[in-house]
């Protein structure tokens, strides 16, 4: 089965176009890649996810995964995510950000390319924790949303990104910094922090080691979001 939509398959095997995406990624701290996934392939992951969810909702409210890491093994989240195009769509956009970056190429273990599916619900007035600010040792974050709160104002739960502050400040003055916008609402608006909404079957992608960034609580509904995280 092709798991990535048509759309996609050129920045499995162009430069130029792993550039582009590399580039947005640099410029901006995030790209959007709307219906990310191929049709049949996106049927399949909505229709795990939902099984994931039914067999975790009852009894069950608040936050927490649905499987992570080894624990996906023999399922469809897990097909996906370890899939020959998923890997090759890291590496080429990996390869595309060192090139622009000017740094000797690297490749991506697949050992340490790790997926899950990260589940918030807050209906009947339950409470969400908010994921706090930090930096990944993923070096490729892709974030692919399946369900949503009807309203992402109201309700939340949104990405937000410093985007690339390690790239503008270096490490050392980086945790500085962070460490007062971890702490501080004000220096945060200073700062300019982007909020990032998703959309349902669109890639979100960024740079996690660079891009400091944290995952605010929802209020109301659901959020259930697939995660893929690559590194060295």
């Amino acid at each position: 089965m092709q798991m990535l939509n048509d759309t996609y398959q050129d920045v499995l095997t162009s430069d130029e176009r792993a550039t582009e995406v590399a580039k947005e990624i640099l410029e901006k701290g995030h790209i959007e890649l709307k219906d990310f996934l191929s049709p049949e392939a996106w049927q399949q992951l909505a229709d795990f996810a939902a099984k994931q969810r039914e067999n975790a909702i009852s009894g069950f409210s608040g936050g927490k995964s649905l499987g992570k890491g080894e624990d996906l093994k023999g399922t469809f989240g897990w097909e996906f995510g370890h899939s020959e195009e998923v890997k090759q769509f890291c590496q080429m956009v990996h390869n595309a950000r060192e090139k622009l970056e000017g740094k000797e190429p690297t490749t991506l273990d697949p050992q340490k390319h790790l997926i899950g599916f990260p589940y918030k619900d807050a209906r009947g007035g339950a409470k969400t924790v908010a994921t706090p600010y930090h930096f990944d040792g993923a070096y490729i974050n892709i974030l692919i949303p399946i369900i949503l709160p009807e309203d992402q104002i109201k309700s939340g739960g949104n990405l937000t990104v410093f985007p690339n502050i390690r790239k503008k400040y270096g490490v050392a003055l980086s945790k500085f910094v962070c460490r007062g916008l971890r702490h501080s609402a004000f220096l945060r608006k200073v700062f300019g922090v982007q909020t990032v909404f998703y959309t349902v079957g669109s890639a979100h992608v960024f740079f996690g080691d660079i891009s400091f960034h944290g995952v605010a609580p929802i209020t109301s509904g659901e959020r259930l979001v697939m995660t893929i995280n690559s590194h060295w």
